[in-house]
């Protein structure tokens, strides 16, 4: 499992996370959900220490990973994917070539060992015969399928998505939320999704945390969640779906 004990981060002298604690188990989808800035993505990435934050614990399977160098966070990475909002993948490489590259840089396997795994991703995000293609030549919704094939490519035991259905249309959308259920129940990985869209939320989510003024202020299931009295989860609630409308 991963802990977070009491972190803290600030920009420019802005609190954004505040003594915040999260702990999500392993086998679990969480979802995390809060305003914009609220410190969302903020958190996948100081977990990956892509941000270096200001005071804290992070425990991942029982390591405190919180003073580790760059060094020391390789190995907890490989238990790691992620798959950015904007898809991240490397516009002058090829599809094979950016699902390939965690294989090249991380592993001793063999050519043969590297396209077999590769056309394994492809075929598993439904996106065979494309490893020639460029990531110009995909549209938004390709782009995400092939970047979680990438995050998926090291087989890790934790995946990070971050606003995996921003951008896209509905049933592109519903197409990431569905793959998002199958590479848990397939590869039985632990989730972190971030997102403020809520029918992505509730159709993929097993429990849901809340962030607000820079802390998590609920934790629970998605029942206990849509009838939560405070506030700040009613304001947002009332907003996210109106904006399904």
């Amino acid at each position: 499992m991963i802990q977070l004990q009491n972190i803290n981060k600030s920009f420019n002298g802005l609190k954004v996370l505040d003594s915040l604690s999260l702990e999500i188990s392993t086998g679990e989808t969480m979802l995390v959900l809060g305003r914009s800035g609220c410190g969302k993505s903020v958190l996948l990435k100081i977990i990956l220490r892509l941000i270096l934050f200001d005071a804290g614990k992070i425990i991942v399977d029982e390591t405190d990973t919180s003073d580790f160098t760059e060094e020391e966070m390789i190995p907890v990475r490989k238990k790691i994917g992620m798959l950015f909002q904007g898809a991240a993948l490397f516009d002058s490489m090829t599809v094979g070539q950016n699902l390939a590259y965690p294989l090249v840089e991380h592993t001793k396997f063999s050519s043969d060992e590297i396209n077999e795994r590769v056309k394994e991703m492809l075929r598993f995000v439904e996106m065979d015969g494309t490893e020639e293609k460029m990531p110009s030549e995909l549209s938004g919704g390709m782009k995400k399928r092939v970047a979680l094939a990438r995050a998926m490519i090291m087989h890790p035991d934790y995946l990070f998505y971050d606003e995996p259905t921003t951008g896209l249309d509905p049933i592109t959308a519903n197409t990431i939320n569905d793959l998002i259920i199958r590479t848990q129940k397939k590869y039985n990985v632990t989730s972190i999704v971030v997102t403020h869209d809520l029918v992505s939320a509730f159709k993929v989510g097993n429990r849901f945390s809340f962030i607000h003024d820079g802390k998590i202020c609920f934790t629970g299931s998605k029942e206990e969640f849509l009838n939560n009295k405070q506030e700040a989860i009613k304001s947002f609630l009332s907003d996210a779906l109106w904006k399904t409308i």
